[in-house]
Formats: structure tokens, sequence, C-alpha cells
């Protein structure tokens, strides 16, 4: 049997702090007017009796609005961007380290702070400490295997993508080191 959908809609006025906005399962974009699940609008902060309320755009009509803006307003914006950056150096390190780690590995500081602790801050495969690991991961899955040194890290790349390189380097020692 099908639960009845129980649609938000926007209202004209005032803003009615008493709707239990958990209870409902869709919402009208007020940008688009489509009908929508809950889960493709974001939360905000609000007056309410919960502490927030979903924003009255879709997050697709929210995002096609913030690139119309950044590309009509660019220089506006990025002056606005580069202030915030140099008064917020820490924040603004955050965030990178935080965009770098969910685009490269699909991690969270969280979880990608958990590999190097459980590592034991060395690289897994010589043991180094070093100021600088790297987080190793497969370039065909794309799947994190661990926490390796910057030249650990960069040997085995050079030995995954040239599967040879691992046979010719054993060939080369084996008839250089015992030649008299």
């Amino acid at each position: 049997m099908k639960s009845a959908m129980k649609i938000l809609k926007p209202t004209k006025g005032g803003r009615n702090s008493r709707i239990e906005y958990d209870s409902f399962t869709h919402k009208v974009c007020s940008k688009c007017g489509e009908t929508k699940p809950v889960e493709e609008f974001g939360e905000t902060v609000a007056q309410t009796h919960q502490g927030w309320a979903w924003r009255s755009h879709c997050r697709k009509c929210s995002s096609e609005s913030c690139r119309k803006y950044g590309t009509e307003n660019k220089p506006r914006r990025n002056a606005r961007l580069k202030q915030w950056r140099k008064e917020n150096p820490d924040k603004a390190k955050k965030l990178d380290r935080r965009r770098m780690l969910k685009r490269n590995y699909g991690l969270s500081p969280e979880s990608a702070d958990k590999l190097f602790r459980d590592a034991g801050e060395k690289c897994e495969v010589c043991g180094t400490a070093e100021t600088r690991l790297c987080i190793d991961h497969c370039h065909t899955t794309g799947r994190v295997r661990g926490i390796l040194c910057t030249s650990c890290n960069t040997f085995l790349g050079r030995i995954e993508n040239n599967s040879s390189l691992l046979k010719n380097l054993e060939t080369y020692l084996k008839t250089r080191c015992h030649k008299n």
C-alpha cells in the first residue's frame, strides 16, 4: 500500500513557524514550480521551533542561480573571495584540504586523519615517518590503498604505469652488481 505524499507548498505572507517539517515527503520549488522529494532541497537555519527549514529553491535551481551569478559577476565575486581568503587563511586552508580529499579520494578530513593514525603516522612500505606522507590510491579503480612516503609513492606509481620496469630493475641489479 502506498503512503500518501504530504507536500509542503510555499505560502504567501508570513511564515508558519509551527510547521512539522519532518512529516513532509515532498516540497514545491518556488523557482521552477516542480514538486520534488524533500531530499532535493537543502536545509537552512530558520526561526522555527525545529531551528531549521528546507530552502525554498531545489538544489538544481540553486546551483543554476549560483552559476549564473558567478559568470555575470566574476570580477566582483573573485575580489570578494580573495579578500575572504586573505582574512581567513586557516579556514581557507581547511576548506581546500576538505575539497581536495573529497575530489581526489572520496574521503572526509576525519576519515583521512584516521587513515594516517591507523598507519602509525609513517609509510606503510618502508616505515619512514616523514612530515609529508601521501595517500596512495589505485589509478584504475580510485580505491584508497594506504599511506606512503613520497619516495615509495613515486616508485610505486612508476612501477604501476610500466609493469616491465620491476623485471628490468631486477635484471639490471643481477647483471651489474655481480660483475667483476
